[in-house]
């Protein structure tokens, strides 16, 4: 018979000896728990959630990236806007600097919609939704802003999202009236 082999014992033994293991495995256990803490049942326990719960959730998201950008120019910003005179649903300018900044000066008609409103709320702005286009500048072609919040549009799933990359630096060089608002 071999060591801790219950075959060709009593059964009263053989759970004897069964319970023995057992209680000196859960006494290891205990004092690995107490050594190291929590950390081998906090990591099993860790894996399984990711496993079970992160993973699946993330399968159906698109990542937006610097290539899904579409941007506008000077003249198609111009050209959108001598149509919207007619319809004002068909496009809406985001600028999405800090108040501080719109109210020193934005382009006629935009409104001051921040970056961190949209990633608040859970679904879609039907005030923005309702819009054909969406066009959103910043200060100049290197707003960060202005491409975050441009990027998040895309991946809210807003249809015709535009980025006047030269911002307001380019239509104030270009010599366009600029709108300034009290705070």
């Amino acid at each position: 018979m071999t060591r801790g082999s219950c075959v060709g014992l009593r059964p009263r033994v053989c759970s004897r000896a069964t319970n023995g293991r057992r209680r000196l495995f859960l006494r290891f256990a205990w004092r690995l728990d107490r050594e190291v803490g929590m950390f081998p049942r906090t990591w099993w326990l860790m894996s399984v959630v990711l496993l079970l719960g992160v993973l699946p959730a993330g399968c159906g998201e698109k990542r937006v990236d610097d290539s899904d950008i579409s941007f506008i120019d000077l003249t198609q910003l111009r050209t959108l806007m001598d149509e919207d005179r007619g319809n004002p649903d068909r496009v809406i300018i985001i600028d999405p600097r800090i108040p501080g900044d719109y109210a020193g000066g934005h382009i006629p008609g935009a409104v001051n919609i921040r970056l961190t409103d949209v990633q608040r709320n859970t679904g879609r702005d039907p005030a923005i939704a309702r819009h054909t286009y969406i066009v959103v500048y910043g200060n100049d072609p290197g707003s960060a802003i202005a491409k975050g919040m441009t990027k998040e549009l895309l991946h809210r799933r807003y249809s015709k999202v535009r980025w006047y990359q030269g911002g307001l630096a380019e239509w104030r060089k270009a010599g366009f009236r600029v709108e300034s608002s009290a705070e």
